[in-house]
C-alpha cells in the first residue's frame, strides 16, 4: 500500500507516522499474496 500510494501520486505524497507503524505495514505481506480467489491454483 505505501508503495502504491507514493506511485500513484502526481506531485508529491507526504507520509504522516511514525516509524514503527510505516515498518509494520512494510514487514507485512502484499494483499494479493493472501487472497484465495477461483484463480489460484
Amino acid at each position: 500500500m505505501v508503495y502504491t500510494g507514493i506511485s500513484r501520486s502526481k506531485r508529491l505524497a507526504l507520509i504522516l507516522s511514525t516509524q514503527e507503524i510505516v515498518q509494520q505495514g512494510v514487514a507485512r505481506p502484499n494483499r494479493s499474496d493472501t487472497l484465495c480467489v477461483g484463480f489460484s491454483i
